[in-house]
């Protein structure tokens, strides 16, 4: 972080100076005392369940500068900086503005959507890192937190800023847009994510939207063609565009596009005529579509072509439990435990069978935050695991239930599916069913816990 001046910082969140010197420098700013350096601001942040306004009583023994609060505490009187706002959480994000504001030089690349906003943020960094030094968000920093403290990490090195922004309610990309406006920016797909809170991909459209309309002047908007609600208002936008496919000809595609035996997918890259091979170490259509999304955020930033492909076949994923593959007693494992929607499921299901196996078998746990739509998805979701004719399908927890009535509808037998109320019997049965030349995909979203389920497996 660039020093920042404590008058600087009382203007920009229209703060009060209880006391200090307004002329005082400061070289970084955090909200959690475990790891807050020695001479560092300190926000108070209140949330639903905790409130950092208890640990102003122990900064001054942790060295730290002064604190930004809602409320006098005991221990701010110690301090030698104190400002008194009306909201924490609003002052940091109102912070992270102005102080984006002082690097000029930064450009802002921002990704939304309901599916694959981590791992083409990740692919895009892996890209753009290899001509310029650029900043991302730690794992996903993608809310009106996140986003403040990853602006606040950067500093007047860096060229290019990469944000995700991350929605479970209207109107809050629109606020996170207020603290940073994209010079280039992306919505990857549309998918049923969080429709428990927006009623319909409709209006999950509209929420992901307002990240285009924040767009700075002379920017640009990244169109995902394979997406038929996004390439059906594109033509609403008052800015450049640039589009991507995985199936169709774009400004970026994928030409030739093949699995690889050995775990991957292979493809020629094609951006605005100028074409590369690539060998791709991760799975699936939808990794395709997320990586020629970066590869079209990527060249919009003015990356060449040999950039992005070398970027993009040298990229692994990050994040532990998003889909990759290993291979344990000769069973082949697809780990994408990280998080689960109906659309993530397809695009999982997909990659399994893409493998050569004995025996194909889905575990699936619950999908989270789809509200009035919870049943009627996961019935659809075992019709399209029946429908993909796996050989067995291995259901956890109390959406089982739901998913088992789909995949018997759609034909699937019910010797064939597997129901289980807790994930250390469905991973108990998996170490016992499973054999060598199988293949298994397990999948759902964080608060289901089946990574649980992949260390059972992976143990046998």
């Amino acid at each position: 972080m660039e020093k920042l001046l404590v008058k600087e910082i009382v203007a920009w969140t229209n703060g009060k100076l209880l006391r200090g010197d307004p002329r005082e420098e400061l070289t970084s700013v955090s909200i959690d005392t475990r790891t807050i350096k020695p001479g560092a601001l300190f926000l108070a942040i209140k949330g639903d369940s905790y409130d950092g306004h208890g640990f102003v009583k122990n900064l001054k023994q942790l060295s730290a500068l002064g604190a930004v609060v809602s409320k006098m505490m005991e221990g701010s009187e110690t301090l030698r900086i104190a400002i008194l706002v009306t909201d924490t959480t609003e002052a940091l994000k109102q912070l992270a503005a102005g102080y984006l504001t002082k690097l000029t030089e930064l450009k802002v690349a921002g990704i939304t959507g309901s599916n694959g906003k981590t791992t083409t943020k990740d692919i895009l960094w892996n890209i753009l890192s290899l001509s310029r030094k650029t900043h991302k968000p730690k794992g996903s920093f993608n809310n009106e937190i996140g986003i403040p403290l990853t602006i606040l990490g950067a500093d007047a090195s860096f060229k290019t800023l990469i944000l995700e922004f991350g929605t479970n309610h209207p109107g809050e990309i629109q606020k996170l847009a207020a603290v940073a406006k994209p010079e280039v920016a992306a919505i990857t797909n549309i998918g049923t994510a969080h429709i428990g809170f927006f009623k319909s991909r409709e209006n999950i459209l509209k929420e992901k939207w307002t990240l285009f309309e924040n767009i700075k002047a002379g920017g640009l908007a990244v169109i995902n063609l394979d997406d038929a609600l996004i390439a059906e208002k594109r033509s609403s936008l008052g800015v450049k565009t640039l589009t991507f496919s995985a199936l169709k000809a774009a400004d970026v595609a994928a030409e030739n596009l093949r699995e690889l035996k050995e775990g991957g997918t292979a493809f020629t890259l094609n951006v605005a005529g100028q074409k590369e091979e690539v060998k791709l170490n991760l799975l699936g259509l939808h990794n395709v579509s997320n990586s020629l999304c970066a590869a079209a955020l990527a060249y919009g930033l003015a990356a060449d072509i040999k950039s992005i492909a070398k970027g993009l076949q040298e990229f692994t994923a990050v994040s532990a439990h998003r889909l990759s593959a290993s291979v344990f007693n000769g069973i082949k494992i697809l780990d994408d435990a990280y998080n689960a929607n109906p659309d993530s499921v397809k695009g999982g299901i997909l990659a399994l069978l893409g493998f050569s196996a004995k025996k194909r078998v889905l575990v699936l746990g619950e999908m989270a935050e789809l509200g009035d739509f919870a049943e009627a998805l996961h019935e659809e979701t075992g019709a399209e695991a029946a429908r993909n004719s796996l050989d067995a399908l291995v259901l956890t927890g109390k959406t089982g239930e739901w998913y088992k009535r789909g995949a018997v509808k759609a034909g699937m037998k019910e010797e064939k599916v597997f129901l289980f109320s807790d994930n250390l019997s469905a991973g108990a049965f998996l170490r016992r069913f499973l054999e060598e030349g199988d293949a298994v995909l397990i999948k759902g979203s964080r608060r289901a816990g089946m990574e649980k389920i992949v260390e059972m497996v992976r143990s046998s």
